[in-house]
């Protein structure tokens, strides 16, 4: 059997009583002619050429083409005179020492885990564990992952206060897997009692880790390079990944059971980019770099919805099968996530002055965008079907690329640091 059939359930968590910020939309328009500052007068502003390092613990073949449309678009409105030199699988800067790599100038540009920061950036290392907020249809998650957080990691001043004392400054913040399954070696798991005392390989500490608890794994730490010997070698029953993970790590050559668990995903990828570095920048270079973005996140999108879609070919090319969860195991999952959000404004650090309004604020951004999205981009926000049939049948070249970029463009134009 390839697919366990069973309905799926929407996460229920949803800002009831709030009202949608209009602020964006009024910056945008107060803005006037700042998407005028890309294309010809970037290129016309004479300055010496720089070349700007950028480090990835990513892979070039999961992360490369976005970075470099992104790369090539600021060269091309430069006239070649702002470029960029790549590092990708952590072979400038890894995981823990990416902060201080960015901070120091070891890197201009770097991949940044707010998990791994606890102290450094507590805000942002704070919000890693708010991921329950966005919705869990496909592939409305993964847009809304992508903009939502985007206007948040701009807008918020504690953010800003936080990465400004770290001479930091954002580039671009992302959920982009709002889907975390459970990934098994030998037997699926689809209900309450298969997850009893099941060996599930876990990274540090994931945002998902109260329904994982209240679920009964025992817990393994395993950093993500460990997973496959992990699973092949039976130290793990089951790692909590994404097709992402799965892609990167080649995990479906020793793991045959897919579950759309639907474990919260984590909101704290960021690149960050050396605050004094990018303000030595003249402003024409500064305006080309903030114009580029919305492309790089644009093209990040098209490629991890690729990676969805490779869970289709995935059934015939490794024998993997794919299933959803009962009932009773999706219900614990959506209130556990539903308790772990209201539980957090007991953990906010110091330097939240209101938890409580900035989890209202933060929840509101997300359904602000889920509704602009599925309503100008005809998504889905219901699952109606089996996950892996909804995959399968959604035709994503039907996504209008060009009306997603002028929504992030609307973002990156309400926060433009040189405006």
């Amino acid at each position: 059997m390839k697919y366990q059939k069973n309905a799926r359930k929407r996460r229920l968590i949803s800002s009831v009583g709030l009202v949608a910020s209009a602020t964006l939309l009024l910056a945008a328009c107060a803005g006037g002619d700042s998407g005028d500052k890309g294309g010809d007068s970037v290129a016309s502003e004479d300055f010496s050429p720089v070349t700007l390092s950028y480090a990835d613990v990513g892979g070039e073949s999961t992360n490369g083409a976005p970075f470099y449309a992104f790369a090539d678009e600021v060269a091309a409105a430069t006239d070649d005179k702002v470029t960029f030199e790549s590092f990708f699988s952590g072979s400038l800067l890894g995981v823990t020492d990416s902060l201080g790599g960015v901070q120091s100038g070891t890197a201009d540009l770097s991949y940044v885990g707010a998990s791994a920061f606890p102290n450094e950036i507590p805000i942002a290392h704070w919000n890693n564990s708010m991921g329950a907020v966005s919705s869990s249809t496909y592939p409305l998650s993964i847009l809304q992952g992508y903009i939502a957080q985007q206007e948040w990691a701009l807008s918020d001043p504690e953010l800003t206060a936080e990465l400004d004392a770290n001479n930091l400054m954002v580039i671009w913040n992302s959920l982009p897997d709002t889907r975390t399954a459970l990934i098994c070696k030998d037997e699926p798991v689809l209900t309450l009692e298969d997850a009893k005392g099941k060996r599930l390989g876990v990274s540090g500490t994931p945002p998902s880790l109260p329904e994982m608890e209240r679920l009964g794994f025992t817990q393994v730490q395993l950093s993500p390079v460990e997973w496959y010997e992990g699973l092949q070698r039976g130290v793990v029953d089951c790692v909590g990944g994404t097709p992402t993970a799965a892609a990167t790590y080649s995990l479906f050559e020793v793991a045959k059971h897919w579950t759309f668990a639907d474990f919260n995903g984590s909101p704290g990828t960021y690149t960050m980019m050396n605050k004094e570095k990018f303000e030595s920048l003249p402003t024409a270079a500064q305006d080309a770099i903030w114009d580029a973005l919305p492309t790089w996140l644009v093209e990040r999108g098209k490629e991890w919805i690729k990676n969805y879609e490779a869970l289709v070919t995935a059934q015939d090319e490794y024998d993997v099968s794919f299933y959803d969860p009962d009932e009773d195991f999706q219900n614990l999952v959506v209130d556990e996530q539903a308790k772990a959000y209201e539980a957090l404004a007991d953990s906010a650090p110091d330097t939240v002055a209101d938890p409580a309004a900035f989890l209202d604020n933060f929840r509101s951004i997300y359904d602000k965008w889920e509704t602009r999205l599925s309503e100008e981009l005809d998504l889905p926000t219901e699952h109606t079907k089996d996950t892996l049939e909804e995959i399968a049948e959604f035709d994503s070249d039907a996504i209008d690329w060009d009306v997603f970029r002028d929504m992030l463009a609307e973002v990156y134009d309400a926060h433009r640091p040189t405006a």
